[in-house]
């Protein structure tokens, strides 16, 4: 079993793409730069055919949630949802 190909097969049809991240950005080397990181880093997400999850919550938040990652960020819930502490 060749890697790469099944790597490629683990993303999604509904996640978000390398290809929807380059034309939000632009460039590979915008990207690792709004990231962080490194180009070769992102260029990995092309040869592999998806973006790391921990990348897409990052690009969600970078892009202003023009991009969307795949599934809902782990999100603390709201206050009301809070138990009261004793002795509140």
């Amino acid at each position: 079993v060749c890697l790469k190909s099944a790597a490629k097969s683990i993303a999604r049809p509904d996640s978000m793409t390398p290809q929807e991240v380059l034309d939000h950005y632009g460039t590979q080397a915008e990207i690792a730069k709004v990231l962080g990181c490194k180009q070769p880093s992102v260029f990995e997400w092309f040869d592999k055919g998806f973006v790391p999850e921990g990348r897409q919550y990052q690009l969600e938040l970078a892009s202003g949630g023009v991009l969307k990652a795949e599934k809902p960020a782990n999100r603390l819930p709201d206050a009301v949802d809070q138990p009261e502490k004793a002795g509140s």
